[in-house]
């Protein structure tokens, strides 16, 4: 985009007694300028506060369709290895998992792993409501009843 205009902006400052080589500095100095301020506000614009938006929720369906995923590829692990898949138990998984892929990752947390999902994904709480339709906890408004009950504890 400056090159294309350098040419024209070029010939009308020469005839003003402005030199080109101080037309390309200010040329590539114009074009760092946008270029970092297009950087900055499209990192502005993708950024999100996931601290913010607190743990994350998985919904039944979602923890359904892993158990049944899970079932699928235990059954199917159990055939590879030559075992019955009906007696296949979590340690037979782990067992042929460290069998099927040897790794040499000292972090545990980096090693393959296959886990039934209610141990991977965190349990849910589901909401308790009254007859009335009303919420059980006085504080269910605020989105954050321990941390507004605990401010309130605190208060007293």
């Amino acid at each position: 985009m400056a090159a294309s205009t350098r040419r024209p902006v070029g010939s009308l400052l020469m005839n003003f007694g402005i030199c080109c080589s101080h037309l390309s500095k200010l040329s590539s100095n114009v074009s760092r300028q946008v270029l970092s301020r297009q950087l900055s506000v499209s990192s502005v614009l993708h950024r999100k506060n996931l601290a913010a938006a607190g743990p994350e929720k998985f919904s039944e369906e979602f923890i359904k369709k892993q158990v049944e995923e899970y079932n699928m590829g235990k059954r199917h692990l159990a055939n590879m290895m030559g075992e019955n898949p009906e007696t296949f138990t979590q340690q037979d998984i782990d067992r042929s998992i460290a069998y099927l892929f040897p790794s040499g990752l000292f972090d545990k947390k980096a090693r393959p792993l296959m886990k039934h999902p209610d141990e991977i994904f965190p349990k849910q709480q589901a909401v308790q409501w009254g007859v009335d339709g009303r919420p059980f906890h006085f504080l269910f408004y605020t989105g954050k009843q321990s941390y507004y009950s605990l401010m309130h504890i605190e208060h007293l």
